[in-house]
């Protein structure tokens, strides 16, 4: 199944669950923060099962907050992607750190 597939079905299943119609942006965001979470917990533990749920759950609350914000998870990849193509920074501590402005 494609992005676009599962990115429509994803949206049907909130619509499905009152999301759009009783959740706010900021709550949803608030979700993304906790799937997040679970994601991190994940991989310090190690759980690759876990952490594959957890990117996917994480996957699907941007999605609807996408949805919620009027855009599209291309177009808001694409900003960030933008935004990020001509950073420059370094590794530390396992991490990328941008230069300062």
């Amino acid at each position: 199944m494609n992005f676009e597939s599962l990115e429509e079905l994803v949206s049907q299943w909130a619509d499905n669950k009152g999301i759009f119609a009783n959740a706010t942006q900021m709550a949803q965001a608030h979700k993304t923060i906790e799937e997040s979470l679970e994601l991190a917990e994940a991989v310090r533990v190690g759980d690759q099962s876990a952490t594959l749920d957890a990117l996917g759950d994480v996957l699907v609350t941007v999605i609807i907050g996408c949805r919620m914000a009027g855009v599209s998870p291309e177009l808001a990849l694409a900003a960030a992607y933008d935004e990020i193509k001509g950073r420059t920074g370094k590794m530390e501590g396992g991490q990328f750190v941008k230069d300062g402005k």
